[in-house]
C-alpha cells in the first residue's frame, strides 16, 4: 500500500506524518492486498479570526479501480484523521463484503471495532 501525505497552510513534521502513517495501517492493514494506494490531504480550513478547524481529506485507491473519498474537519487534527481512517476503513471493509457477496461467499466474518472480541461468522 502506497501512502502519500501532503499538507496545506501549514508545515507537516515528522511527528504528524508518523501518527498518520500508523493509524493508516492500523485502520486499513487488514485490506492492504485490496489497496493500490491511499492519499491524505491536511489543510487549515479556519478562516482569519474565526476557529481553527483542521480538515482531512483521504483517497484510497483499491486494487479493482474503485476509489474511496473520505473527509472530515475538527479543531484536532489528530482526531480529525484517526476519524477520517476510521470511516475509510470501514469502506474498505464494506466494499471487500459487496464485492464477496458478488462472487458467491456467503459465510461472512462479522465486523467489529477494533477493541471488541473476536468476530463471529454470520451464516
Amino acid at each position: 500500500m502506497n501512502i502519500e501525505i501532503k499538507s496545506d497552510r501549514f508545515e507537516l513534521n515528522d511527528r504528524l506524518k508518523h501518527f498518520a502513517t500508523c493509524c493508516a495501517g492500523f485502520e486499513l492493514g487488514t485490506h492492504k492486498s485490496n489497496i493500490r494506494s491511499l492519499r491524505m490531504r491536511l489543510s487549515d480550513a479556519g478562516m482569519p479570526g474565526m476557529s481553527k478547524k483542521q480538515c482531512c481529506r483521504v483517497e484510497v485507491e483499491m486494487n479493482d479501480g474503485h476509489r474511496i473519498l473520505t473527509r472530515a474537519r475538527d479543531l484536532d487534527l489528530h482526531f480529525t484523521i484517526f476519524r477520517v481512517l476510521e470511516r475509510a476503513g470501514r469502506l474498505v471493509a464494506r466494499r471487500q463484503r459487496r464485492l464477496q457477496l458478488a462472487a458467491g461467499n456467503t459465510r461472512l466474518p462479522v465486523l467489529r471495532s477494533p477493541g471488541r472480541a473476536e468476530p463471529e461468522l454470520a451464516a
